[in-house]
């Protein structure tokens, strides 16, 4: 094989791979449990959409979850319908939150 070859399907690979490492490393929360969760830990949130606050470059989601989940571009998500977020915990004025990557709308 040619050595671009070699290379693009190495890339093609560890990309794979970062992705498939990157789910494993997700917890799934329930309920209370986000409170405990170590800030930079990868989560996973599923939910009802209780409240939406859009804002200038974010958008601030209430789920039936003791913290908020924080969007950075804008989205089109309706309250009462249910949701899968995948992101990171981070602290925020003493509260801890959510930093989305992923949503998947039930």
């Amino acid at each position: 094989m040619e050595d671009k070859t070699l290379i693009r399907i190495s890339i093609f690979i560890s990309l794979i791979g970062l992705v498939f490492l990157f789910y494993l490393s997700t917890t799934e929360i329930i309920g209370e449990d986000i409170i405990n969760a170590e800030e930079g830990n990868a989560v996973k949130i599923s939910g009802k959409i209780i409240d939406i606050q859009h804002k200038d470059k974010i958008t601030i989601i209430s789920v039936l979850s003791p913290v908020e989940v924080v969007i950075f571009d804008n989205t089109s998500v309706i309250k009462g319908n249910n949701i899968t977020i995948i992101g990171g915990v981070k602290e925020f004025n003493g509260k801890k939150e959510i930093i989305a990557v992923k949503m998947y709308h039930s």
